[in-house]
């Protein structure tokens, strides 16, 4: 799948695996994101919104808006990040203490060894959280913010 690149090659994949909110962000950029279509009163994409952009800008960075039902960490690391905490360490520290967190799907632009991604999790639906989990770990929720995924270019230009 390595020869897929930008929006609209990358949006129908998505929403075929049930990611319905999937956006268009500048090519190489994690922001801005579409206006009206992120936060709490976020309008839906529908696949005729998905065409428009995909003929728009075929070659867009894609984002998925964190759907009701997911959470998502989002772990910064000491290198390549410019960071207040290293979250990767505080996760480890709370692993060796609580346990260590489920495998599940994530996105980085890191590299496959780096600490630092988002980690998606299925949780109860209307939940929510305030804040970050951890110095350094912070936490996407429904109408809180979205999450730049394959096969987007980082702007430091690796792909996720």
């Amino acid at each position: 799948m390595t020869d897929i690149y930008g929006y609209a090659a990358a949006a129908p994949l998505y929403r075929a695996a049930g990611w319905m909110q999937v956006i268009p962000l500048p090519e190489g950029r994690k922001t801005p994101p579409p206006s009206g279509f992120t936060g709490r009163s976020r309008k839906p994409v529908t696949d005729e919104q998905v065409q428009v952009w995909s003929q728009a800008t075929p070659d867009a960075n894609t984002g998925i808006v964190i759907p009701e039902g997911v959470l998502v960490l989002d772990i910064d690391a000491a290198q390549g990040h410019q960071v207040k905490a290293d979250g990767a360490k505080g996760i480890s520290e709370l692993s060796q203490e609580l346990g260590m967190l489920p495998a599940t799907w994530s996105s980085t632009a890191h590299g496959i060894d780096s600490p630092a991604r988002h980690l998606f999790y299925k949780v109860p639906e209307g939940l929510a959280w305030k804040g970050g989990a951890i110095e350094g770990v912070d936490i996407l929720q429904p109408g809180h913010r979205y999450s730049v995924v394959w096969p987007s270019i980082h702007p430091s230009g690796e792909m996720y």
